[in-house]
């Protein structure tokens, strides 16, 4: 009988095959490169027993190693930025210390991997999860980490930026149906995830005043799960924030973490990518290191087309050309 952690890897396997299909495979594209980028979701640093026993496996010991593997990789390739979706470290083992000692052992991670994460040359961006606020709030965790050219404003962690010929939305689902962000109390759950009305018109707003192809970023789940997904992995009032996203037709993917096995689904006309873990399915620093580059072309007139480069056991694939206005 194979054990749990053989069953999930080759359940993970026989996704990535057929994710890398031929409805979806990785093919060279003739076209202009509008845009280029690192991605890596859910490095889980911290210092506490890997969990073989989790959903995925999760392997805290070898986040540092993977994300130094992966700075240098994006070094080499001269990438113009790379950006973290979210779950950038963890905490430490439940009960092992005191809610203070918590908070202390959070910020340390974050402190640790974001070290190794500058290693990077370019520009870096963060996307809000929810590991990282179990015992810290937003702004603690966001005085340890930077984003590029984002100016810090307390209360606000969904920003903009562009590169290339494209403009890269970062959003925040890190808040229960009230609005109250998450983070640093006693009452979180990882399964309220909301995106408020404040950062609802936002959006709208940002997307408006921009013309041109867009990017966005989340690290939980805007697509109808999957039967195989559960439920709670989706933003509650997903249906909301499509719905902007469609209205501005200028929308050609979004790219998520949070479920660690990964999937992807088209929905009116945008593409929802959802990445594989990279603290999961092993500790081998490249074997097991699932990262991706991006690589975005515009094919004609208002037409546009992503490719995937993964690394790791995330498979590499082409998503098919979008008219957008």
């Amino acid at each position: 009988m194979k054990s749990k952690r053989s069953l999930l890897f080759s359940a993970f396997l026989s996704i990535a095959i057929l994710v890398a299909g031929v409805p979806c495979a990785y093919a060279e594209v003739q076209g202009n490169l509008i845009g280029k980028f690192g991605m890596i979701t859910d490095i889980h640093h911290a210092a506490k027993a890997d969990d073989i026993n989790d959903y995925a496996c999760e392997y805290y010991s070898a986040a540092l190693a993977k994300v130094d593997v992966f700075t240098k990789q994006m070094n080499s390739m001269n990438i113009p930025f790379i950006i973290e979706v979210g779950d950038f470290n963890d905490q430490p083992a439940d009960g092992s210390v005191s809610a203070v000692g918590m908070k202390d052992a959070c910020l340390k991670y974050t402190t640790e991997v974001e070290k190794v994460f500058s290693q990077f040359k370019g520009n870096r961006y963060h996307v809000m999860g929810n590991h990282e606020m179990k015992f810290c709030t937003k702004e603690e965790f966001a005085s340890k980490i930077v984003n590029t050219g984002i100016p810090s404003k307390e209360g606000v962690h969904y920003y903009s930026f562009n590169s290339g010929k494209i403009h890269y939305v970062v959003l925040d689902a890190a808040y229960k149906a009230d609005g109250t962000p998450l983070g640093g109390n006693t009452t979180f759950n990882w399964k309220d995830t909301f995106i408020p009305e404040q950062e609802l018109a936002w959006l709208k707003s940002d997307l408006a005043a921009n013309d041109g192809p867009t990017i966005v970023f989340v690290h939980q789940l805007l697509q109808v799960p999957a039967a195989n997904i559960e439920p709670p992995h989706a933003v509650a009032n997903a249906a909301q924030v499509r719905a902007i996203l469609e209205a501005d037709k200028q929308v050609v993917a979004v790219f998520q973490g949070h479920y660690h096995h990964g999937s992807f689904v088209e929905l009116n006309g945008i593409h929802y990518i959802n990445l594989a873990a990279n603290d999961g399915f092993g500790s081998d620093p490249v074997i097991h290191n699932q990262y991706s580059v991006v690589d975005v072309y515009q094919t004609g007139n208002g037409k546009y087309q992503v490719n995937l480069t993964g690394y790791g056991l995330q498979s590499s694939f082409t998503f098919p050309a979008l008219i957008k206005r």
